[in-house]
This record gives structure tokens, C-alpha cells and sequence, in this order.
């Protein structure tokens, strides 16, 4: 086993196809495909343009095994300023570790023997993992606990919905309350209003998506999101990373982007891509003042009928929002892990973490 450290972003292009089929082939999730973590990295560039990067390859003689994207930056833990290494993506955060369950406590283990070589000066390591990721890495957890360490862990659910065809979801998934429901909202639109749900062709998508891109942008500064956090209409990293993203997947053709117009102005948007025969929905917004239409709601419905009409069995949510339980059967577990050091520093750390909103448990 032997580790190769990739140093700087420019070194980072000389790996996309290395990256990408290793990915396709062990880890297809989009939030680990080369080109959403490089848009990533690219967008948190506009706030921290010189954070150091360490990409670690890890081998097995010559063949590539697993693959550790990290970057280093000024944070917060529990309100308190630190260095923190981090995946590349921290927004939709489902990136997880690109290496396989079965041999994680021995890549770790080597990587951990020179710490201070490869991760120096810092102070709180997240990493994000699946469930069986997270149980194979015990044995090493433990270790590092015995040496000093603390090792903290939040968990979060990312509703999902896998049929066999369009017809499951309506009768199995979409039931007939859910369908009376769709329905007494599109009467009372089109009782109200013109009623119109726009959907453009691929062929446009890429030839005018800087005007899609702004009819979006301009509903979303009508929506409860313009002030979120991760605000894409008042965040340029955001709006720079989404962009990036729903523009190559138009460049390829696997996008899908629909407007609801009431009386010819866009009330509504969803927009999802297509990877690896996945669809994800990574944007849905709506108009506040037409909140109580539920337009964004209905505009979601009707993209999950029609694209499960054209054989998409598979959708990921990249969250659990209340109104997302009842269009999936299925969901995925995602394990936050936070290492604090073992300095003096990581204890306080460890010691305020108690009053975190994050709940967060301790390794036992």
C-alpha cells in the first residue's frame, strides 16, 4: 500500500479521468463525481483562493484503491475559530470517503502513522461517511480516541425513491390522497389563473441557458431562500457552483429545468440533472406570495409524473424535508465525522460541542 499526494489545484486536472471511472465504477453518487467536487473547490476558491489542497491516492501496487479529497480552511466549530480539512463540497455536504469499506482501518492507520506530514496545523477533520464506512473505521477511531483524539459523529437522512415503473409510483408510492391532493391544487390554479408549466427542450437549454439562468435567479430573489444561508441570488459561491453544475449537465443533455407560469409570470422552478441513471433535484423555488397555491409543490409532482412516465426509476431528494416523505419509499444515512485534536485546544472544543445545536455523540 502506498499513498501519492496531489498538492496543488492545477495537478488536480491530471486525475479527472482517474477519478471519474474509479467513481463510476465504486462510488456513482454525484456528490463524489470529479466534476461537482472541482466546481466546488473552484467556487469556495472566491473565499478562500489560497486554501491548501490535499488530494491523497491511495494504491495497492498499481492500482488505485481509494481516493481522499481534502482542503484546509479557516472555520467555526461550535462557534469557535479553527482549522478545519474538509471535502471539497460542504452545501448539499454528501460527498463521502472514496474508499472501499473493507480495507478503511488500514488506509487509515497508514495515512495516520505520519499525521503531521500529511494533515499539519489542524485543529477539527470532517469527514462524511456511509453507514458501513463509518462501522469498518471503529477499530481505528478507538485508536486515535486511546492516543488523544476526540471523535465526534452527526447523522442525517436523504429520502430517496426507487420503483420498477411509473406505474408503482402512482399506485404504491403516490397514492390516491396524494393524487386527490395534486389535483384540488391544480383546480384551484387554473381556476385563479392561466395555468401554464413550461418545460424546455435540451436543444434550447444549451443554446439559451443564460436566460433560463436568469429567469431562475430572478424568481429566487421572490423566494423565502434569497436570505438563506446558502443563498444562490446573494452568495456568489453558490450561485457560481449551481450554475457550473446545471450548465455542463445541459451540455450533455441531462437536465431537466421547468418553470410554473400564472398568467404569463414564472411563479415556480425545478431543476434536476441526470447521473449515472440518477435523477437528483437540486433546485426547487417558488414565489413567496403565491405560497398559498403551494405552487413549488405542484410543480415538483408534475415533474416527478412526467419523468417517471419517461422510465426514470430512480430519484435521490439530497434531503428530507417534510414535503419530500411522501413521494419516496426509501432513504440513505449519512454519518458526520469530526476529529478534534488532541491538544488542549480540541478539548475545549470538545467541551463546547455539549451545548451544539448539532447533537452530536461521542465515540463510546
Amino acid at each position: 500500500m502506498r499513498i501519492e499526494v496531489i498538492d496543488n489545484r492545477e495537478k488536480l486536472s491530471g486525475i479527472e479521468d482517474l477519478w471519474t471511472s474509479f467513481t463510476r465504477e465504486n462510488f456513482p453518487h454525484l456528490c463524489n463525481d470529479y466534476f461537482w467536487n472541482r466546481a466546488a473547490l473552484n467556487a469556495l476558491n472566491s473565499y478562500f483562493p489560497r486554501s491548501p489542497v490535499k488530494v491523497f491516492l491511495f494504491y495497492d501496487r498499481k492500482e488505485l484503491v481509494g481516493i481522499l479529497p481534502l482542503c484546509l480552511n479557516k472555520s467555526t466549530f461550535a462557534k469557535l475559530p479553527v482549522w478545519k480539512y474538509h471535502f471539497f463540497e460542504q452545501g448539499i455536504g454528501l460527498s463521502t470517503l472514496l474508499l472501499q469499506p473493507s480495507r478503511l482501518t488500514e488506509y487509515f492507520k497508514i495515512l495516520w502513522a505520519d499525521v503531521a506530514k500529511y494533515l499539519p496545523e489542524f485543529q477539527v477533520l470532517k469527514l462524511t461517511t456511509s453507514g458501513k464506512q463509518k462501522e469498518e473505521l471503529f477499530p481505528f477511531f478507538k485508536m486515535i480516541q486511546h492516543n488523544g483524539y476526540h471523535v465526534l459523529f452527526t447523522n442525517k437522512k436523504v429520502l430517496r425513491l426507487k420503483i420498477k415503473s411509473g406505474k408503482e409510483f402512482r399506485e404504491h408510492v403516490f397514492t390516491g390522497h396524494h393524487r386527490r391532493e395534486f389535483r384540488r391544487i391544480e383546480r384551484r390554479l387554473r381556476e385563479n389563473f392561466n395555468c401554464q408549466i413550461e418545460q424546455p427542450k435540451c436543444d434550447n437549454l444549451t443554446g439559451d441557458f443564460a436566460v433560463y439562468w436568469q429567469r431562475f435567479i430572478h424568481l429566487y430573489q421572490k423566494s423565502w431562500k434569497h436570505s438563506s444561508a446558502r443563498s444562490l441570488s446573494n452568495r456568489a459561491s453558490e450561485n457560481t457552483f449551481f450554475q457550473t453544475i446545471f450548465r455542463h449537465f445541459a451540455q450533455i443533455g441531462r437536465l431537466y429545468v421547468s418553470f410554473l407560469r400564472l398568467d404569463g409570470t414564472d411563479v415556480a422552478s425545478d431543476w434536476r440533472v441526470l447521473h449515472q441513471g440518477v435523477v437528483y433535484g437540486l433546485q426547487t423555488v417558488f414565489d413567496e406570495k403565491y405560497r398559498r397555491y403551494a405552487p413549488g409543490l405542484y410543480l415538483l409532482q408534475t415533474g416527478l409524473l412526467n419523468l417517471t412516465k419517461e422510465g426514470n426509476l430512480e430519484f435521490d431528494y439530497l434531503g428530507n424535508q417534510q414535503f419530500k416523505k411522501y413521494i419516496s419509499n426509501t432513504h440513505h444515512t449519512y454519518h458526520d465525522i469530526y476529529i478534534l485534536t488532541s491538544s488542549i485546544y480540541g478539548r475545549i472544543l470538545k467541551h463546547f460541542s455539549t451545548f451544539s445545536k448539532a447533537r452530536f455523540r461521542f465515540l463510546k
